[in-house]
């Protein structure tokens, strides 16, 4: 379904299997005009390009112009409210109605943001709407800035401004996650510690239906909520959470759909801060003026064939209160939409912002972790060889980055380096390895058990030896993984900690081992090895989280010319994990 790895790593990773037909829900109420309409799930959301009206009037602005148009998307993912499509691939379809269905079927989007740009004599209005995949409006906010106050703001008040607007316009929704799953008491919740969610913290669940409709263009202007129950979080990754049901308001109340406001995000706590910059007094004065909404995303009909082309121009604007929702156009046709006046590469001089290598290796909403620690090896062939006991106490470092693909599915990729003394000289390694795991939350199969799970775990190792006659030896295997998460109240130690235990079972060899000078090719192998670590107290928000391990490893391999290998290993590691 997905078409590109760029789109996966646009964020697009975090899907939930029952938010498989939002679209489905969307598009069946997206044509509804009546009151108390369910109000559809918004999860995945596209930026359209800014659209400014009237290039000549924009030349003293130019430097605002650049700012707006690269900070738009940033504002729209700084609220926490969405799973963002790449603007690249937005930017590319949106303008048609065959280009916006293949972002509907192969990229689930649910919503776009734009926001239109227009002068009013010495004030500049900008307009942001929250609108359907067929470009109608959903909501609507404005904010009447004066032109000089633009000109003498530097960037970072600029962006703040902007950000202000989007969040206040994304506020309006009632809810800010959505239940995506119910298995008894339990839920799973679409929102995470990126969005500020804690383990222990208590939530209504309600269901909002869309009130009153505005007449003319179908955006909404108020919303309905009833309380179905409440939730209590009990374990949170990156962008999700599971809740234990606490009460309900009858039976079976909360359902898939259901949502939950949490006033941490990020778009609600900015203004419960009470960081919203203050408004110059003529502003303010604007407030309550007549003013032209600006343009909206309007498509024109295709030409007659036996017409010339002319380029679309926004229609006349009619003086409206400022708080009205502007009305937009419905798409009839397959016709290109009039494309913004500026394109977003033009306004600016240069190239959309694109992740730096260091983002795409450590992808914001992921987790990583890191450890440092002992590990004593030996092997034994027809010669042998032995780590040798670190004057630090330390021989091996590495670190994994795990990324949720959806809730019961997340994928890991990582790099252990090890380097020491053996009895004779000295070695030095690596493991590059790369997993895939599918979550079973099965609750209390065993005391104080969460999860089960199971996954497949590729690496590729090697290990140079010198001064020995056991020479090292290079391998690639794909191993079996089964594992089991869950806490523990231990008392001597901490209020809590958080466990897991894995056992690795090999499916795949291949490799060759060095003996004596030689290379000996790897035929088949066994190996029996575990982990079992934890990390100290409940997982926080922001910050590191300290913990230690247990590794066990023997294996026994099978050499061309009838020969063995016997490796054994333990090690003892010290954790820490974060929040990217």
């Amino acid at each position: 379904m997905f078409k590109s790895l760029s789109h996966i790593f646009a964020g697009c990773l975090i899907v939930s299997g029952s938010l498989c037909g939002t679209q489905a829900t969307f598009a069946a109420q997206n044509g509804a005009t009546g009151s108390s309409t369910r109000l559809p799930i918004m999860y995945y959301a596209g930026v359209i390009p800014v659209q400014w009206d009237k290039e000549e009037v924009w030349q003293d602005l130019s430097r605002v112009k650049k700012t707006i148009n690269r900070d738009l998307s940033n504002a729209v993912k700084s609220s926490k409210r969405f799973s963002m499509l790449s603007d690249e691939l937005v930017k590319s379809l949106w303008k048609t109605v065959a280009g916006r269905k293949e972002l509907i079927a192969d990229y689930e989007l649910s919503a776009f943001i734009n926001m239109d740009i227009s002068a009013r004599g010495d004030m500049v209005i900008l307009t942001t709407r929250l609108l359907s995949p067929t470009l109608e409006t959903r909501l609507q906010e404005s904010d009447v800035i004066p032109r000089s106050w633009m000109l003498q703001s530097d960037h970072d008040q600029i962006s703040s401004r902007l950000v202000d607007l989007v969040q206040r316009m994304i506020n309006r929704l009632p809810l800010d996650a959505h239940v995506t799953s119910v298995n008894g008491v339990y839920t799973t919740v679409s929102a995470g510690t990126d969005q500020n969610v804690k383990i222990g913290g208590k939530y209504d669940v309600v269901a909002a239906n869309i009130e009153k409709i505005h007449p003319a263009n179908g955006s909404w202007l108020s919303f309905t909520t009833m309380k179905t129950g409440s939730i209590e979080i009990i374990e949170v990754k990156p962008l999700s959470s599971i809740g234990k049901i606490t009460s309900l308001t009858f039976e079976n109340a909360v359902k898939p759909g259901d949502g939950i406001r949490i006033e941490e995000i990020s778009g609600r706590g900015r203004f419960a801060r009470g960081e919203e910059p203050v408004m110059l007094d003529s502003a303010n004065k604007l407030d309550s003026a007549d003013i032209g909404p600006a343009p909206s995303i309007v498509q024109p009909a295709a030409p007659s064939p036996a017409s010339k082309p002319v380029a679309a121009t926004p229609a006349a604007a009619t003086p409206v209160a400022s708080d009205a929702p502007a009305a937009a156009t419905p798409v009839a046709s397959d016709a290109p939409a009039a494309p913004p006046t500026t394109p977003v590469s033009e306004a600016s001089g240069e190239a959309p912002p694109t992740d730096d290598f260091t983002a795409i290796l450590l992808p914001k909403g992921s987790e990583m972790r890191a450890w440092l620690g002992l590990k004593m090896w030996s092997i034994s062939v027809s010669a042998s060889a032995a780590a040798k006991l670190p004057t630090w106490i330390f021989n091996s470092v590495g670190a994994d980055v795990y990324r949720n693909y959806s809730e019961t599915l997340d994928y890991n990729y990582g790099l252990d380096l090890g380097y020491g003394k053996t009895g004779k000289g000295s070695f030095i390694g690596y493991d590059f390895h790369s997993g895939a795991r599918w979550h079973m939350h099965l609750k209390d199969i065993l005391p104080g058990t969460d999860d089960v799970y199971v996954g497949l775990l590729a690496s590729m190792a090697s290990v140079g030896i010198t001064g020995e006659t056991a020479g090292g030896y290079d391998l690639t295997l794909m191993r079996l993984t089964i594992g089991a998460h869950g806490w523990a109240k231990p008392g001597f130690i901490g209020d809590k900690i958080e466990w897991t235990g894995e056992i690795f079972y090999p499916l795949y060899y291949s490799g060759q081992f060095k003996v004596k000078g030689i290379r000996r090719v790897i035929q088949s192998g066994s190996t029996m090895a575990f982990r079992l670590g934890g990390y100290l107290g409940a997982r926080p928000t922001t910050g590191w989280q300290f913990g230690g391990a247990f590794d066990y490893e023997s294996s026994s391999w099978e050499l061309a010319k009838k020969k063995s290998a016997e490796y054994g290993s333990i090690g003892l590691l010290a954790l820490a994990r974060r929040n990217l």
